[in-house]
């Protein structure tokens, strides 16, 4: 087992340093390949499901403190760990190897590392939105696909090679069993459980909300608890933009990877602009606004986001606002009609976009994890 004080970054530069071995040998096992210590966040209610001799973590971050931090959750749990250049200068192959896109290993001389890592290979589906990039053509190199429901199931069915399995949504299986109230939850975060609490979850790169709404959302803080959590990629690679929102006197909470699901769970309302984080408040059933970055969405040839993006189509149906306008969310909060009125359309999409296991998805997920022979048999 792998020394949380040894592991490496993953950069091309490293990668060509690497003398790929010329004899290989299985390992009965199963890898999950993790680019960036949030994916911490993605798999763990699927580990806790696992014998921990069932499967192997591989760092695969190009960041030192990323794959240090999975490598320290890792030992802390008793979980196999091993960092990505020893796998490929072993030989060692997978049985099977778990990641969230085709890149997660990243490139070794040149080509994707994540096919020399496993016999067989099984996306997990990180999260809704963002469509152009989440159904793109590489899909096809997988042999199992593990969705979040119907939706995706049926995006992806356009794909030949790989099985498409839904399992619900397994990050947020412990905001099921949370017990502490909302008020405390509120406190704990530093909030004054007297007034309604605003989460705000901007992505990351073009389609951040952050340079149109930073105003917006401060000029929130005098009714309401406002509390951010920046992507971690614009903790780690976006400076202008976390220097914006500390000039405005917004700062994001201190761990770039904390768990979303802990802060949701705090929320009155979230505010989201492209990505995960809204689906994530309707899987939860939290009010939701949704932010409308300049540009996004207009362009056919994006992508991230895509014309057609399921994010885009939100907006049909869930409250969105253009920079400045503030005064809709209080509005919203505010008013008991338009609340019940988005809590009937939260519960809708949760139909179509959520298999029916919400609290057990983890599980689920193992469970196929672990039969995976007799399926793709």
């Amino acid at each position: 087992m792998i020394d949380a004080s040894l592991p490496m970054a993953w950069t091309p530069d490293v990668a060509a340093t690497v003398a790929l071995a010329t004899s290989h040998s299985v390992v009965p096992r199963l890898a999950f390949v993790l680019h960036a210590a949030e994916l911490i966040n993605h798999y763990r209610e699927i580990w806790a499901h696992l014998d921990p001799d069932e499967f192997e973590i591989v760092l695969a971050a190009d960041r030192v403190e990323d794959n240090t931090r999975i490598a320290t959750f890792a030992l802390e749990h008793g979980y196999n760990v091993a960092w990505i250049g020893d796998v490929l200068r072993e030989g060692r192959v997978f049985e099977a190897a778990v990641s969230n896109h085709a890149g997660s290993a990243g490139t070794i001389h040149g080509e994707l590392a994540l096919p020399i890592v496993g016999l067989r290979h099984v996306r997990l589906m990180y999260a809704l939105g963002k469509d152009a990039w989440n159904f793109s053509a590489w899909n096809e190199q997988y042999d199992l696909i593990l969705c979040w429901g119907p939706y995706q199931a049926g995006r992806l069915a356009e794909f030949e090679r790989p099985r498409i399995v839904q399992v619900g949504y397994p990050r947020f299986d412990r905001f099921f069993r949370m017990t502490e109230s909302r008020r405390d939850a509120v406190a704990r975060l530093g909030g004054d459980p007297d007034r309604p609490t605003l989460l705000w979850l901007p992505t990351w790169s073009n389609a951040s909300s952050i340079d149109a709404f930073a105003s917006t959302i401060a000029d929130l803080r005098d009714e309401m608890n406002v509390i951010i959590k920046v992507h971690p990629f614009t903790a780690t690679q976006e400076p202008a933009r976390m220097a914006l929102l500390a000039s405005l006197g917004l700062a994001s909470t201190i761990d770039p990877i904390q768990d979303n699901l802990d802060l949701i769970y705090a929320a009155d309302m979230v505010a989201a602009d492209f990505g995960g984080s809204a689906f994530a408040a309707i899987h939860t059933d939290r009010e939701l606004v949704l932010l409308n970055t300049p540009g996004v969405g207009e362009d056919p040839a994006d992508s991230v986001v895509g014309a057609e993006s399921l994010d885009l189509q939100l907006r049909e149906w869930i409250l969105n606002i253009a920079p400045g306008e503030g005064h809709l969310i209080r509005a919203h909060l505010g008013d008991p009609a338009a609340r019940e009125q988005q809590r009937g359309v939260r519960e809708r999409l949760r139909r179509s976009l959520f298999a029916p296991f919400r609290g057990c998805a983890g599980e689920i997920a193992a469970t196929t994890l672990r039969n995976l022979q007799t399926i793709l048999s």
